[in-house]
């Protein structure tokens, strides 16, 4: 089994401790969300550090993209690729007070079929963890509106996120900043979805993971 292809099976059975001792960033791709093959490759950034888990270590970082696109970051063999829903990030349009592609801000995860849901970084934004009506998954990958200043911005972010869950009520909500950066993964079993969050410090080729979240 080749390195990635290794590395690919370790995220997918013990995800935790994959994001405890690799860095995983995954990128976004030119696409509404929805199902799609990804890959998982190598990269020679050899500054990351993490202090999930317990103490500090050296760590190799990883990225995810689609399987489709040519990443210049990434080194070594691809895995083989995989099929995952992926969350679009939506932004708001400040000319016309709404976001963009309102009717797939919020994207339900099904029961059956693809298992695994990614998303790219969460860097300032905000993703939404919620059900609907009949109880099943729904998430939400929004970019808060800056340009509407700070209060208005957070103001229109939770209420964007907020909107597409029954009652407005989040299960979780897990922001970020462009200080401290995250990476969401999640991997569905015997029908649950579990939703897994890499919370990092990055600057150029290298950064510090602070700890790796998980949500049921």
């Amino acid at each position: 089994m080749s390195a990635a292809n290794d590395a690919l099976a370790q995220l997918m059975m013990n995800t935790v401790s994959f994001m405890e001792n690799n860095a995983l960033v995954i990128y976004g791709c030119q696409s509404k969300s929805g199902a799609k093959d990804f890959v998982l490759q190598g990269t020679d950034d050899n500054k990351w550090r993490s202090c999930a888990g317990g103490g500090m270590k050296e760590v190799p970082m990883w990225v995810i993209y689609a399987a489709d696109t040519f990443n210049g970051k990434a080194r070594g063999e691809k895995s083989n690729a995989f099929n995952a829903h992926y969350i679009s990030m939506r932004e708001y349009d400040a000319k016309t007070n709404t976001w963009e592609d309102a009717d797939t801000t919020h994207y339900t995860l099904p029961s059956t079929g693809t298992r695994v849901m990614v998303t790219s970084k969460i860097n300032g934004c905000t993703f939404g963890i919620g059900s609907d009506a009949d109880g099943a998954r729904i998430v939400s990958h929004l970019r808060p509106p800056t340009a509407l200043g700070p209060v208005t911005s957070r103001t229109e972010l939770d209420k964007g996120t907020r909107g597409g869950f029954v009652g407005g009520k989040l299960d979780v909500s897990v922001m970020s900043s462009t200080e401290q950066n995250g990476t969401v993964f999640a991997r569905r079993a015997e029908g649950a979805w579990t939703f897994y969050v890499q919370r990092f410090r990055s600057t150029g080729g290298s950064g510090i993971i602070d700890q790796v979240n998980t949500y049921t």
